[in-house]
């Protein structure tokens, strides 16, 4: 299946790029989304974009994406989750990727919800050459439960990370004349413009002060750990779309 997608994408990106007419000023709205990309925070929750077509050289739009994670899990958690999710939880699957990049310890199991939601402008210094300017909010929510030592005992914490990232891309984008648009963008760098953590242990009679106190701060380490990850850089960002 993959490699049929491949063929299709790569056909369809040929078939767009030999089209000589410039279309997108024909156009006043699009509607779009992010099926694939090595830019982690848009990887592990494909965006939707909609917006408004400025002319030729200028789009405005805003995009949102949510997705869910359960980290840590064996196996048999792991066909339970599934099965609560639909297309056999994809999106976590890909959070599951990428968890060599989160701090969370060895053993412990880490569950979320994260939410994005951003204004995306693009400057078109060519028929399809553009650069790409964003501003998004962020944010991740949910529970970590870390072992404490060899103790047999666990800690549960909440946590909550927020972070506000910029980012800017360069990249290309065609548009056919019946509204079809398809692009790349090629290279992504983002900045933190704000972030805040706050995290809490489950209060458990069978830990000590100091056991709870080193259990949060496990738990801080992971929620900034997944704040970091959103502002990562990263490229190879497809988007698909339709104009109207």
């Amino acid at each position: 299946m993959g490699k049929f997608w491949g063929a299709f994408l790569g056909l369809l990106w040929l078939g767009v790029g030999s089209l000589s007419a410039f279309e997108r000023g024909s156009h006043w709205v699009y509607l779009g989304g992010t099926p694939a990309s090595a830019y982690a925070p848009n990887f592990l929750a494909p965006p939707v974009e909609a917006g408004l077509i400025l002319g030729d050289s200028f789009t405005l739009g805003a995009d949102a994406s949510r997705s869910h994670f359960d980290l840590g899990h064996n196996e048999e958690d792991e066909r339970y989750y599934r099965g609560m999710m639909s297309n056999g939880n994809m999106i976590g699957e890909r959070w599951e990727i990428l968890e060599y990049r989160l701090d969370l310890p060895t053993d412990a199991k880490a569950n979320g919800v994260h939410q994005s939601s951003g204004a995306v402008a693009r400057w078109f210094l060519t028929d399809t050459f553009n650069l790409r300017f964003a501003v998004h909010q962020k944010s991740t929510e949910g529970q970590v439960e870390l072992p404490v030592g060899q103790t047999g005992l666990t800690a549960k914490g909440d946590y909550l990370a927020t972070t506000q990232i910029q980012s800017l891309g360069i990249g290309t984008q065609w548009q056919t004349q019946i509204g079809l648009i398809i692009g790349m963008d090629w290279a992504l760098g983002a900045q933190t413009n704000q972030e805040s953590v706050t995290a809490s242990i489950i209060q458990d009679p069978a830990l000590t002060a100091t056991q709870s106190a080193e259990a949060l701060i496990q738990v801080q380490d992971f929620a900034q750990s997944i704040n970091k990850l959103m502002a990562s850089s990263g490229g190879l960002n497809l988007f698909i779309g339709w104009a109207f």
